[in-house]
């Protein structure tokens, strides 16, 4: 049978259920749904993956991610590694995937992607097991050296569309002003991405897999939906913009020392923040704004916790619906919604004004477009506009 894109998360996860063994093959590898299933089912999975590191989109955490829930091996940057390949199996049966998604967020749900599922896997399982003797194991420090190699030379962005000329004479907050529906609202992200990337000596811009606002949100909010108290060290720093080889995790800003120590070295107010994360994850559309500034007045009250740190933890649990807000991002708010938005922490009821003035944007509210690459946009559209109103030189 053949798979198509929107189908694709679904049906991963309904073999997942089953399957007591997965064999990955991908060219690349980058934050998606597929590898959040992959980690709740770990505990009971036997897994391997050989990943491709050529053109340096494989993200380093996704790495992390992938090595410690399973065994991993590499393709070096040298080799062209192109295939996809997916197998599932346990002692009763197996199924395998073969066609054009990545192990990415692209290939799980934002391309226009085709994979054919069989049940015939012996040809394919023993590919796989050839290709698997050919890798090298993880030498110790692979994948740091890999991250600062990443950094050095980070992957090309996506292009704009055929027809689109970029307006680089406009600032991004310009960009944004202009913005009158939806299909303006993507356009302009586009032109923003563009802008950055004329701006930024680190090529950091606001679409793709990599180095951008779209890759940092997209992976965050993953990991900021699990377990708080169970996620890596590296998990813990990149959530507040830390980790030093990452700089591009410090696009929604980068946090303070004494809030990380106040957070992860403090169980009571870990459970806090687990707590308030959690109830704005699985809110209804309809509760916000109201779900986001009960979380937002739990955690501002946590000693060295103020407004950047606790709406860009937020943000990232919702970015549909919560906006980061920090002293960098704060003239650019006010700006575009006409607001004062001024106090030491942000007080609440400010907050929630600045959220029900974003709510009344006509942009804002519509369905969720059927097209995949925008129908990610749009799940998280309201965290985006950070790359419109920050008004520093580049992350952080």
């Amino acid at each position: 049978m053949l798979i198509e894109a929107q189908d694709i998360p679904s049906r991963f996860s309904e073999h997942l259920e089953w399957a007591t063994r997965v064999d990955i093959a991908t060219a690349w590898a980058t934050g998606n749904d597929g590898l959040r299933k992959l980690q709740e089912k770990s505990e009971r999975l036997k897994i391997r993956v050989v990943v491709g590191l050529w053109g340096n989109i494989t993200d380093p955490m996704v790495l992390r991610t992938l090595d410690s829930i399973g065994k991993l091996r590499v393709v070096g940057s040298d080799r062209r590694f192109h295939p996809k390949i997916f197998v599932f199996r346990n002692k009763k049966k197996s199924v395998a995937w073969i066609g054009s998604a990545n192990f990415t967020s692209g290939g799980f749900g934002a391309n226009e992607e085709l994979l054919l599922e069989t049940w015939d896997t012996e040809a394919i399982e023993a590919w796989f097991k050839r290709l698997w003797r050919r890798c090298d194991r993880l030498e110790d420090g692979a994948i740091e050296e890999y991250a600062r190699k990443r950094k050095r030379n980070p992957p090309e962005p996506l292009p704009l569309p055929k027809g689109v000329t970029p307006r680089l004479e406009d600032g991004p907050l310009e960009l944004l002003q202009d913005v009158a529906d939806w299909n303006g609202y993507v356009d302009a992200l586009r032109q923003c991405d563009m802008w950055w990337l004329s701006r930024t000596d680190d090529c950091y811009s606001v679409l793709g897999e990599a180095n951008c606002w779209e890759e940092t949100i997209r992976e965050l909010r993953f990991v900021v939906n699990r377990d708080l108290k169970r996620i890596s060290e590296d998990e813990k720093k990149a959530l507040l913009g830390l980790l030093s080889a990452d700089d591009k995790w410090a696009l929604l800003g980068r946090m303070r020392q004494p809030a990380f120590k106040a957070i992860f070295l403090n169980k009571y107010n870990l459970n806090t923040v687990k707590d308030a994360v959690s109830g704005v994850a699985d809110a209804e559309d309809g509760d916000f704004p109201g779900a986001a500034i009960d979380a937002y007045k739990r955690i501002i009250r946590i000693n060295q916790v103020a407004h950047g740190t606790a709406t860009r933890l937020l943000a990232l649990a919702r970015p549909d619906y919560i906006v980061s807000f920090n002293n960098e991002s704060r003239n650019g708010l006010e700006e575009y919604l006409g607001l004062s938005l001024s106090g030491e922490p942000l007080p609440p009821e400010k907050y929630r004004t600045l959220l029900e003035s974003l709510y009344e944007k006509p942009w804002f509210n519509v369905p969720r477009p059927e097209n995949p690459h925008e129908g990610s946009i749009w799940s998280m559209r309201a965290a985006l506009i950070d790359c419109f109103v920050y008004n520093g030189d580049g992350p952080g």
